[in-house]
């Protein structure tokens, strides 16, 4: 599973994506709160951070799925 996000929704595909037993990247802007990347590794999911905004994470993690 890969997807792209700025906190709680990387966190809900990760916990979704451990139930499912599936690999999960989560694509988050560099600025994103740790206490967010803490919520997502929580999960397993692998955190890429990305630099600039949003709008970068989400163009990586398309171009990677």
């Amino acid at each position: 599973v890969v997807t792209s996000s700025s906190g709680n929704a990387g966190a809900s595909t990760a916990a979704y994506a451990a139930r499912a037993g599936l690999e999960c990247y989560v694509f988050v802007p560099a600025s994103v709160p740790k206490d967010k990347l803490t919520q997502i590794r929580m999960y397993g999911a692998q955190v890429v951070q990305v630099g600039g905004q949003f709008s970068n994470a989400y163009h990586v993690a398309r171009e990677i799925s």
